[in-house]
């Protein structure tokens, strides 16, 4: 995974706080991702399924990969672009609780040899084509046959999320494990991989306050000094963007 070296998540500060205590990533399923264009196909000289049976495709394709998402917007705070800072803006409401939630930085340069990483393409306007392949036929093939099968409905999206700067992480060999009655899977993270906590402008003091418990009860596991930070977005004085302003644990 040496492409992938620093990218953005944003969580509800409830996932946040057990991200940073746990030291693990929850990994999303195929039929659990927000844009039912998501992983769109069509078969070799066919037109594509129309939704439900895309989606029947997709609850087959559950057990083949669990996906985790990042963004490289705003990485180069301060020097990012005004495009990141409109997509900030967009990340945090979309996917932070309406910028109530909390924005985790991974350093992710470390040795993962279980997962693949790779950028999400936003410069294609038709589907990939696939060769034909029925639901069943899927579960017999095996993992590896079926991540090369799927590839390239993973990296693709609508021209209209290029906002996000996505960048995915894969891991085809996942045992789900089932907790509140749901099969869930996670993805470790090792020691150092989390260099920045950035809490939301709308984030709230009690959330705060658990999150900085959590930090400095686990601080050792972070980045070092002084490349961990912790931030609170704050409007900007005078345009539509965000600035941060470094605050202590």
């Amino acid at each position: 995974m040496a492409e992938l070296q620093k990218a953005f998540r944003y969580f509800k500060a409830k996932d946040a706080l057990c991200t940073l205590q746990s030291m693990k990533l929850k990994l999303s399923k195929p039929s659990e991702l927000n844009d039912p264009f998501e992983f769109s196909f069509r078969f070799q000289e066919q037109d594509r399924a129309g939704y439900v049976e895309h989606q029947k495709y997709l609850k087959a394709w559950d057990n083949v990969a669990g996906l985790a998402c990042f963004s490289l917007a705003g990485i180069d705070y301060p020097k990012r672009t005004v495009e990141d800072t409109r997509s900030e803006i967009l990340l945090w409401s979309h996917y932070a609780d309406h910028h109530k939630g909390v924005r985790i930085g991974f350093a992710l340069d470390k040795d993962y040899d279980e997962f693949l990483s790779f950028p999400v393409d936003y410069d294609v306007e038709e589907v990939p084509v696939l060769e034909l392949r029925k639901p069943d036929e899927l579960k017999a093939m095996s993992a590896d046959d079926k991540l090369n099968y799927l590839k390239p409905t993973m990296a693709r999206k609508c021209a209209t999320w290029r906002y996000e700067r996505e960048w995915r992480i894969l891991q085809n060999k996942i045992l789900w494990k089932t907790v509140s009655n749901q099969p869930h899977a996670f993805m470790k993270l090792k020691e150092g991989a989390i260099f920045a906590v950035d809490f939301g402008v709308a984030c709230g003091e009690e959330d705060k306050q658990k999150i900085r418990k959590g930090i400095a009860d686990n601080r050792d596991r972070y980045a070092s000094w002084p490349l961990f930070k912790v931030r609170q977005a704050k409007f900007h004085p005078t345009h539509y963007a965000l600035e941060y302003e470094e605050i202590p644990i």
